[in-house]
C-alpha cells in the first residue's frame, strides 16, 4: 500500500469524496475495494446504532 495515511483517512471515514464510488490514487484495486467495504460497514452499523437510541 503505497499511500497509507489516505488509505487510513478513508476507512476512518475522515476523507470525503464527493462520489462514494471514486477511487483512491495509488492503492490497489482490492485496497480500494476493502476501504469501501469497511466505510459501508461503518456506515450501516452507525444507521443501525442510531436507530437502538
Amino acid at each position: 500500500m503505497s499511500s497509507g495515511s489516505e488509505y487510513e483517512m478513508y476507512a476512518q471515514g475522515t476523507l470525503t469524496r464527493p462520489d462514494f464510488a471514486a477511487t483512491l490514487t495509488n492503492v490497489s484495486k482490492s485496497e480500494n475495494l476493502a476501504a469501501r467495504l469497511h466505510v459501508d460497514l461503518r456506515r450501516q452499523a452507525s444507521a443501525i446504532c442510531s436507530v437502538g437510541r
